[in-house]
């Protein structure tokens, strides 16, 4: 069997939960508002290095990596955000290289989030981090990996 190049699924679920100045369905409660934005994943290694290029012998080639983008809130069929990371052509979930069969020591994405509205408010921060990509395939929650400071 030849071994071939792996990804493994990004989900997260962005919401602002503290909108009081609109009236919610359950009266007083406040209105959970889904969060739009784009998300940015950026492979490194473990000392926080940009990595671009993987000589990967077990799979006989180099691979290019770049940055991979989604976003949050895209509109559904249905028209409504959701606040759900999508990919680009709108797909639940993003997918990215893990690190079975490349051969590095550790694969790290820098998850970086930019055009960050709500609250009908200009661009908003939420704080960027690191997490380690499974090297098993896994599926990785935004909202439950280990978020680490390299």
């Amino acid at each position: 069997m030849t071994d071939t190049l792996q990804f493994f699924e990004v989900t997260n679920s962005l919401y602002e939960g503290v909108e009081t100045n609109t009236t919610s369905t359950s009266g007083n409660a406040p209105t959970v508002i889904p969060i739009s934005g784009t998300v940015t994943f950026t492979p490194v290694d473990a000392n926080a290095k940009v990595i671009t290029q993987v000589v990967a012998p077990l799979l006989d080639t180099t691979i290019l990596l770049d940055p991979i983008q989604g976003r949050f809130s895209v509109d559904t069929d249905g028209g409504t955000p959701d606040g759900v990371l999508r990919s680009l052509n709108g797909t639940a979930g993003v997918e990215l290289v893990d690190n079975q069969f490349l051969g590095l020591t550790a694969l790290y994405y820098w998850v970086q989030y930019s055009n960050v509205v709500f609250d009908n408010i200009g661009e908003r921060l939420i704080q960027a981090f690191y997490f380690a990509a499974p090297g098993n395939g896994a599926t990785i929650d935004l909202n439950t990996v280990t978020q680490l400071a390299l």
